[in-house]
């Protein structure tokens, strides 16, 4: 049942980019999201399955890899780029990064409401917020390089 869980909540991220990001947009940034979305958040949730003890009920392995966590970030990685504040100082930038750790830490924390993630007994709300916080920089400072060599 909770694997239906996983396919409707991914469904739900990959649906409201569409509707809220024009598709052009989502093609200029699909390796974006594809490299620092999926990839990314699979080597995490990999890491996090094999250190922590990290357990995503209902979610399909692949290689130890569960799928359906990781996909779900490419609309997300998608959405942080398209609406990243390009041609702000970098104070908005800033709370733009801990705006998205916020609410990545949020989105944990319902599925672990629902059920479909449980972390160790270690691991809370705080080292969720400052993994989303760092996760968003990498994506900052690699979207911020791709940018410059496209203006350039």
């Amino acid at each position: 049942m909770l694997t239906l869980y996983w396919l409707f909540f991914t469904l739900l991220t990959f649906v409201a980019l569409f509707i809220v990001i024009p598709y052009q947009r989502i093609q200029q940034l699909f390796s974006f999201g594809f490299w620092l979305g999926f990839f990314l958040a699979s080597v995490v949730n990999w890491l996090g399955i094999a250190m922590l003890g990290w357990l995503m009920p209902g979610d399909i392995l692949l290689f130890g890899i569960p799928f359906f966590s990781s996909l779900y970030f490419i609309p997300l990685a998608i959405g942080f780029a398209h609406y990243y504040p390009l041609k702000k100082d970098w104070m908005v930038k800033v709370d733009y990064v801990l705006l998205f750790a916020a609410i990545t830490t949020f989105l944990q924390s319902l599925l672990a409401i629902f059920g479909m993630w449980q972390g160790t007994s270690g691991w809370n709300v705080a080292y969720t917020f400052i993994l989303a916080a760092l996760i968003h920089t990498v994506m900052t400072v690699y979207y911020l390089s791709v940018e410059i060599k496209q203006v350039a």
